[in-house]
């Protein structure tokens, strides 16, 4: 790596270490997990690293990628530091012994990843061809179809969905039972948050492990999570707050704390990615029982057709 490199992925690792603490002041916050929305696929690290520098970013790329849609970088635009994986390798002498107890020796080649720094632009650092969004996407997030993206959730999850009265709360998880509450007369848009959470609970929170984490801890991961991925499918969030979160994160070490980020990120990115594939695999289905429909009334249509007799003309009939 040159000198110039190192100097960058310094800057870029320092800026990463401030932001993971700047994350937890209550606004900053709310705002990575916008930023973890509209970016689920990048790691938690590039994620920081685009909200740090750019946090009203919403479609990035690299120069060349820019180019290939279409599009030119605008003259003086910064591009946005992100870390990029590069698979090394090394070689390692290693001591081997055969059955008959001679030692020998070899030269083992070992892999590594290391990072270097690579950069992106958002769109609106671009000029060119107009992007054509892409609509092959089933799961509209403008006009999300509520009843069939609760029905999605429901088969999601390992766990039990039942509707109840869950008194005061909207729902709850069940770990021993592995089941999911939801409150029953809640409107479907507030279900649909409610299984959304418990399904994050019992994602994250079904471990031994997580027997000795407080409960606030646990809320926070879940609600998170809820978040995110409600933000992704375009269900209002309007309501979700993180005003507490400054002070439970005030006593907890950064990596810590960017452990929590990568759980929420990891468990968001999982939580959507289901959603996504049974939601296209259930539309496919309830498009092909319509098809049949419209086919077999077609076909009943032919039927009663053939069937019927043109009735004759009556000349004697008086008009």
């Amino acid at each position: 790596m040159t000198e110039k490199g190192k100097e960058n992925l310094d800057n870029a690792l320092k800026m990463l270490e401030d932001g993971v603490r700047d994350v937890f002041e209550s606004n900053k916050f709310q705002e990575v997990l916008d930023t973890m929305s509209k970016f689920h696929s990048y790691s938690m690290n590039n994620i920081i690293l685009i909200e740090s520098q750019r946090p009203t970013a919403t479609n990035v790329a690299g120069f060349s990628t820019w180019k290939k849609l279409g599009r030119n970088v605008i003259k003086g635009e910064s591009g946005i530091q992100i870390l990029a994986p590069v698979p090394r390798k090394y070689d390692v002498e290693v001591e081997k012994t055969d059955k008959d107890g001679n030692v020998t020796k070899e030269i083992e080649q070992k892999e590594y990843m290391s990072f270097r720094v690579a950069y992106v632009f958002d769109i609106e650092q671009t000029e060119g061809k107009e992007l054509t969004l892409d609509i092959t996407k089933t799961l509209d997030r403008e006009n999300p179809n509520y009843e069939m993206l609760y029905d999605t959730l429901k088969q999601i999850t390992d766990c039990k969905v039942i509707e109840e009265d869950t008194g005061k709360a909207n729902g709850y998880f069940n770990k021993v039972d592995n089941v999911i509450a939801v409150k029953k007369d809640n409107p479907l848009e507030q279900k649909i948050k409610t299984i959304i959470h418990e399904i994050a609970h019992s994602k994250l929170h079904n471990t031994p492990e997580a027997s000795f984490m407080d409960s606030k801890h646990k809320e926070i991961e879940a609600e998170a999570t809820a978040y995110v991925v409600c933000n992704y499918l375009g269900i209002d969030s309007s309501d979700y707050s993180f005003g507490y979160v400054a002070g439970w994160s005030r006593d907890k070490e950064s990596d810590y704390l960017k452990s929590v980020l990568d759980k929420i990120k990891d468990v968001s990115n999982e939580i959507i990615d289901l959603t996504e594939d049974k939601y296209k695999e259930l539309n496919k289905e309830q498009s092909h029982s319509i098809a049949d429909m419209i086919k077999n009334a077609k076909e009943k249509y032919e039927t009663l057709k053939t069937d019927i007799k043109e009735p004759s003309l009556d000349k004697g009939l008086a008009l």
